[in-house]
């Protein structure tokens, strides 16, 4: 189970990473070929940087009007 906070300002990534103790290979044994070679996604390692990613932080107070996040 998780409980957490809602997101007010920014964003939220969430993970599972799911353990099992034991496996079914002893009394479930799969087919031989059953799970074909599958090719890993490259991990994403660039990051955009167009706004720095505390800029929001910088000009948003929350409860305050902020001349920065007003302006026309």
């Amino acid at each position: 189970m998780y409980a957490g906070c809602p997101v007010l300002l920014g964003s939220k990534w969430v993970c599972n990473k799911w353990i099992h103790q034991y496996g079914q290979d002893d009394f479930k044994p799969c087919k031989p070929g059953y799970q074909k070679d599958r090719k890993i996604a490259h991990l994403v390692t660039k990051i955009s940087r167009d706004q720095s990613l505390f800029e929001e932080y910088k000009t948003y107070k929350i409860g305050k009007t902020n001349k920065a996040t007003t302006a026309n």
